[in-house]
């Protein structure tokens, strides 16, 4: 399935069989997933543009992208507030952000992979987003983008099963309306 506007599931069930392929990609092309929707992957789910802001995946808290199949993201923003199930998950360039969770049934090998040009940012404000790799964990080799608020108001990454950090792994630091006091500097 090829779409140049909108795929929309509203407390429904969209299934995408094995060997199928939906593709997210192009000028104005959105997947949104409200609340209760679910969409069944057990082929392969593309989100991909030059633009990041123009392929868009949205699974709202209550919505879900589920199933044995592979979820890949070459450019574009997935906002995952909900649950994206799939045995793999590769995010090779773009925005993964929200306050949901994304696992994998991979063992193995990494089967939740975050590759060098993808931006990983926890909730769309202050929150935690989780990736869960499983038994083999997560490869991380993109940049993690961490915001601060205040003393106790801050996003948190939290993994399940390990992270493997590679050699192009950034971590930044976003402070917003505060600005912690000079460090110390200890030997």
């Amino acid at each position: 399935m090829n779409d140049a506007g909108a795929i929309i599931s509203n407390k429904a069930i969209l299934t995408n069989d094995m060997g199928a392929v939906i593709e997210n990609k192009g000028a104005g092309t959105v997947l949104q997933n409200f609340p209760n929707g679910t969409l069944t992957n057990a082929g392969f789910l593309i989100n991909d543009s030059v633009i990041s802001s123009v392929g868009i995946i949205n699974v709202t808290k209550t919505g879900s992208i589920v199933g044995t199949g592979t979820m890949s993201q070459a450019g574009g923003t997935t906002t995952v507030d909900g649950t994206i199930s799939q045995n793999i998950f590769r995010c090779i360039g773009g925005i993964i952000k929200g306050g949901g969770t994304i696992s994998t049934n991979a063992s193995g090998t990494f089967g939740l992979t975050v590759e060098r040009d993808c931006q990983v940012s926890p909730f769309n404000s202050i929150g935690t987003l989780t990736l869960d790799g499983g038994s083999p964990g997560v490869a991380f080799d993109g940049e993690l983008d961490i915001e601060i608020a205040g003393v106790g108001n801050y996003d948190i990454l939290k993994v399940i099963g390990g992270i493997g950090f590679g050699s192009n792994s950034k971590i930044k630091f976003i402070f917003e309306g505060y600005a912690p006091k000079e460090a110390l500097n200890y030997r």
